[in-house]
């Protein structure tokens, strides 16, 4: 039953602070997972990749990669306890974030994308499947644009559930007529 919304960009800085942590805890033989907050807001080339991704796809609410907003994005990650501060600009996972993180972190997850596009258009109908520490997570790309809203499955079946509705929906889409302009 757990959820949570987040802008592309937070949930891409959170996945950021993932990997910083299973980073630094390599780095210290696994004593710490703390890592500073200086790291995580540096600008980020794997960040940016993504975000111009989205942006040639027209998703709306992406920022462009030179303006995403790293602070605000950081600010809405601690105040809803996915990230959590301390002493020394250092940061660790927070406890909302870190069923999430422990799944992100599994070397073993895998992730199953479904996508759906008519030709009425629109930014396609989307949702990620991750499965990493015995866990099951839902990323939803289609309720607002720019927006992820993450869930955690208590079964396959209600993965199963969203997909057959998605299947649903794509065999009753209405396709538009070709209309070719004549040539002169």
């Amino acid at each position: 039953g757990w959820q949570a919304e987040l802008p592309l960009g937070a949930f891409l800085l959170f996945k950021r602070a993932c990997e910083l942590t299973d980073l630094n805890a390599s780095e210290t033989n696994f004593e710490s997972e703390k890592f500073a907050k200086s790291k995580l807001l540096e600008q980020s080339e794997l960040l940016n990749g993504w975000l111009d991704i989205f942006n040639a796809r027209g998703l709306g609410g992406v920022p462009v990669s030179d303006q995403m907003p790293l602070e605000d994005d950081y600010r809405l990650l601690v105040s809803e306890g996915f990230l959590q501060e301390n002493a020394a600009e250092t940061i660790e996972i927070g406890t909302v974030g870190k069923a999430l993180a422990d799944s992100l972190s599994d070397p073993d997850m895998c992730s199953l994308i479904v996508s759906l596009q008519t030709w009425e258009g629109g930014f396609p109908k989307t949702g990620v499947f991750l499965y990493g520490n015995e866990r099951l997570f839902f990323l939803d790309a289609s309720q607002q644009p720019g927006i992820f809203v993450i869930r955690q499955l208590a079964n396959r079946q209600e993965g199963c559930s969203w997909a057959e509705d998605l299947l649903v929906e794509g065999s009753a889409a209405r396709y538009a007529d070709y209309v070719i302009a004549p040539t002169k």
